[in-house]
């Protein structure tokens, strides 16, 4: 998708790489499955960031199954997350959303709501579904409602806005709105979430 253009410096990149890799290989070699999917999660983002499709989809169905194996409230519905925001093929990614919130209403991690929202924001502005995004938006707002974090309510504006921009159009009070959201992102070194405003603004 969209969101996952590249925007950020290749020694960053390469360095979460590395780091994540190691982290994998450490938690398969002592045996600490749980912590598998949530470097797997992580790697098969920078895989799709490097267009490497099939290994992506191998990635991030592999970290399903574990989570499957070993418990899916630790971190099934982050990985279903990131399956629904990578996935190319809409059966894919309504499946995977519908399973994630299905989950969610149970006692899950908490890293789950947080990381399920924000990837399920992004597949559904990939995709077009403004309702999910609205969905997802509000949730994240609800969950994140007595501990404010500032990177989940830029995502939450940024989503808003964007969707406003599907379904109406060019307008100019939400290019605005998406320039400033891209201004506080850059400033703060939030880059992940430019590429689909710069995308939006340039056409």
């Amino acid at each position: 998708g969209m969101s996952l253009e590249k925007k950020f410096p290749a020694e960053v990149e390469a360095e979460a790489k590395e780091q994540c890799e190691k982290a994998l290989l450490i938690a398969k070699k002592i045996g600490a499955h749980r912590f598998e999917p949530v470097n797997q999660d992580v790697l098969s983002k920078i895989l799709a960031v490097e267009s490497n499709h099939n290994d992506v989809m191998t990635m991030i169905n592999e970290a399903i199954t574990t989570d499957r194996e070993i418990g899916f409230k630790f971190s099934g519905p982050m990985t279903l997350g990131a399956l629904s925001m990578l996935a190319d093929d809409p059966e894919t990614r309504e499946k995977s959303v519908a399973e994630g919130e299905m989950i969610l209403k149970q006692e899950c991690v908490s890293h789950n709501y947080l990381c399920f929202y924000r990837d399920a924001i992004d597949a559904c502005l990939n995709a077009g579904d403004w309702g999910g995004v609205e969905r997802f938006a509000t949730a994240a707002e609800i969950y994140t409602d007595e501990q404010q974090l500032p990177w989940m309510d830029l995502r939450i504006r940024r989503g808003r806005a964007l969707e406003k921009w599907g379904q109406n159009g060019q307008d100019s009070k939400v290019a605005t709105e998406l320039e400033d959201i891209r201004q506080t992102a850059i400033s703060v070194n939030f880059n992940t979430i430019v590429p689909m405003i710069d995308a939006v603004l340039a056409n």
